[in-house]
């Protein structure tokens, strides 16, 4: 390796590379500082969102998220149907009332009057806690 010509290339070689190498980690520093700072306040809202449904679930006698219901069918209602699950149906990082559940409740009441969809769902229920 005495020629002198390919030393400076092998040099500038390394550099470029090593330059490079900084860049790419530069921006893969702040692209995550970008994503960190959404996770962060993704994170502060879900948390906003879930201290509503709490509230609201703190008023139902099972926790559920959803206003309580007499243990009667009310008048003009001849079947009720129950959605039993855990957070998707509680509905974990939704603003209260906009869980899948309740919008289906909204969607049958208005085609079927006569039929009751009731949010029987928990966050964080197994199926043993909902048997």
């Amino acid at each position: 390796m005495s020629n002198p010509g390919r030393k400076k290339r092998l040099a500038f070689a390394l550099a470029a590379s090593a330059g490079a190498l900084l860049m790419g980690l530069l921006v893969c520093e702040a692209v995550l500082a970008v994503l960190l700072a959404d996770r962060e306040h993704a994170l502060r809202l879900d948390e906003e969102i879930n201290a509503g449904n709490w509230a609201v679930s703190q008023k139902h006698p099972f926790g559920f998220n959803e206003p309580p219901r007499s243990v009667q069918k009310p008048p003009g209602v001849a079947w009720r149907v129950a959605v039993v699950g855990d957070s998707f149906v509680w509905g974990d990082g939704v603003p209260s009332g906009e869980s899948w559940s309740r919008k289906l409740e909204r969607e049958v009441a208005r085609l079927a009057p006569h039929v009751e969809v009731m949010s029987s769902g928990r966050s964080g229920w197994s199926t043993s806690d909902q048997l």
